[in-house]
């Protein structure tokens, strides 16, 4: 049996969404050995993940392109790991196969000379029915991998769009010059006559071409202008290119010398900072500095991203002064001090807060997590409205940061919005918290198999180890107590108990007494010494859910009486 080919997803996180659907459909591929896949979600917690990215990289027989606006503006993705897949297609290492995802202006990109999947290149998202759009990658991508196996039954050289294809030789009359298979011409192929469809259009039969009768001219000079018009500004290449025409063939050389890359981790740094992933910010900044460590920017943005080592708020508080009176105007310093503010949250502290990130706003756009805490200090206010033009203005900028989503939902949630509430819900990629939550509007609806099937999902994700050693996992959970108190469970330990009481609550109220018994059993066997806290958010939780929904209040007194006492 054929070694499984590794499959490397190169995707903006802002469409991991439809990262994941692409995955599950994959996934009869995996089961049958034919592929193996690998994202950067796979990264373990402390591991060097530019390193792990490049390694699999270099090492992945198929390189899928989530062709996106996001993926195209992704400085990391374009310049970095898109470029590199490209040199490992040009020889014969890699297949890559752009996946649009969504709508954009991506005809001229370096990667549109390729076959682009699905079907004519229809964006995912214009499908009527995505489901069909991702069964039209996945056959695509099986294709592709039967077409690589047998090619490399035979050959050394990986190609999966082009089994057949002659190679274009000058001189060589006595062969006709190839049709085009793919949507997209080869690059010595644009205005050469050679047919082929270039603008989606199809060619009307029975036309002859110039190419047909003889071969292509001036070939090396197409492609030093595709070169260079198109791959060197993008790929920065200081290097030469020698082109060799001699009898029947031609050769190319091309030198690419090792680029200075901090610059492109600084961009992809500075991204980690807007959606407040600090951690991995830190790592990133680190990565730029081994890269160039002259860059003042990465310097900079190190500095930035260590603040959240700060053990309390006062040592917090200097460090982020200390960076206000270096540059006052950066917006991720203003962010920092409008979350400094929102700490203690006075009246006057409250005013501070707002300003300071306003301001962060004005200077940085793209500040997710200043909008976001927006949305906080706005929903605590009373203020709704401007809380959820916020919440939706941080999800613009990150549409897959679990809190962004999470607290949208928890918006509509409040405000008895269930539809709403659960599709923001819904969207929430394998984070606990998202599936308890859902689960407690399935109790107000009388759900309790819904909601069973949430808890048990969350208990399967706090169970996998890799998920919860993402740093956005290991954010403590923040939840209103009454009107006016706020408790806080932290730790992995503490979000199983919580889990495991929730559950136990379905399992009783649908009449499952034993099942919630002994659930309650293990989740006292943790034995955690801030269990009484864990208590009093399931209690707060069950006399909401009294108001809420007052058929049940018989049954959840029963419950109370007999496990929160």
């Amino acid at each position: 049996m054929e070694k499984p080919l590794e499959v490397f997803f190169s995707y903006a996180h802002e469409d991991e969404a439809l990262r994941d659907e692409l995955a599950k459909h994959l996934s009869l591929l995996k089961r049958q050995g034919v592929i193996s896949e690998w994202h950067d979600r796979e990264i373990t917690a402390g591991s060097q993940w530019k390193d792990q990215i490049d390694g699999h990289l270099e090492s992945a027989s198929i390189i899928l392109l989530l062709v996106s606006a996001d993926f195209l503006n992704s400085d990391y993705c374009y310049d970095i790991e898109m470029n590199r897949a490209l040199e490992r297609d040009a020889r014969g290492e890699a297949c890559v196969i752009p996946i649009i995802l969504r709508p954009v202006d991506w005809q001229g990109a370096p990667f549109g000379r390729l076959q682009c999947l699905p079907k004519d290149a229809e964006p995912v998202t214009s499908w009527p029915n995505r489901d069909e759009a991702f069964l039209d990658i996945a056959k695509g991508i099986r294709k592709a991998a039967l077409a690589m196996n047998n090619a490399t039954s035979r050959h050394s050289g990986m190609d999966c769009r082009y089994p057949e294809r002659r190679e274009v030789v000058v001189g060589a009359g006595s062969e006709p010059a190839p049709a085009c298979p793919s949507p997209i011409c080869p690059p010595w192929q644009l205005g050469s006559g050679i047919p082929c469809r270039n603008d989606g259009e199809n060619l009307k039969p029975g036309i002859p071409t110039q190419a047909e009768s003889e071969p292509p001219k001036s070939i090396a000079m197409r492609l030093w202008a595709w070169l260079t018009e198109t791959n060197m500004k993008k790929l920065g290449f200081i290097g030469t290119l020698i082109a060799v025409l001699a009898g029947a063939g031609w050769t190319v050389y091309i030198h690419n010398p090792p680029l200075d890359d901090s610059g492109l981790l600084v961009a992809a740094g500075d991204d980690m900072l807007n959606i407040g992933r600090y951690p991995e910010a830190k790592d990133i900044f680190k990565d730029a500095l081994k890269s160039n460590p002259q860059n003042e920017e990465a310097a900079w943005g190190l500095k930035k991203a260590q603040v959240w080592d700060a053990s309390n708020t006062p040592v917090f508080e200097a460090a982020i002064k200390r960076l206000y009176q270096e540059d006052p105007d950066d917006g991720h310093v203003n962010l920092f001090l409008g979350q400094l503010y929102a700490v203690e949250p006075t009246p006057e502290n409250h005013d501070k807060a707002i300003r300071y990130l306003q301001q962060a706003i004005i200077l940085n756009p793209k500040l997710a997590e200043a909008y976001f805490d927006l949305g906080v200090l706005h929903e605590q206010s009373g203020n709704d409205q401007e809380a959820e033009s916020n919440y939706r203005q941080a999800i613009a900028i990150s549409q897959t940061t679990p809190k962004y989503l999470n607290n949208l939902a928890y918006l509509y949630f409040k405000q008895k919005n269930y539809p709403k509430a659960l599709a923001e819900y819904g969207k929430v990629s394998q984070f606990p918290l998202s599936a308890l939550e859902s689960a407690k509007i399935y109790w107000r609806l009388g759900k309790f198999e819904q909601a069973r099937d949430n808890q048990r999902l969350a208990l399967q994700w706090l169970g996998d180890d890799k998920l919860m050693a993402n740093a956005e996992q290991q954010q403590p959970w923040d939840f209103k107590i009454g009107n006016e108190g706020m408790e806080q469970i932290a730790g992995l330990a503490e979000k199983k108990s919580y889990a495991y009481f929730c559950l136990s609550v379905s399992q009783y109220l649908s009449g499952q007494t034993k099942e919630a018994m002994a659930t309650v059993n293990t989740m006292r066997e943790l034995k955690l010494p801030r269990q009484s806290t864990i208590d009093a958010i399931v209690r707060d939780d069950l006399e909401k859910l009294k108001q809420d929904n007052s058929a049940l209040a018989v049954p959840v007194d029963a419950y109370e009486k007999r496990y929160l006492q």
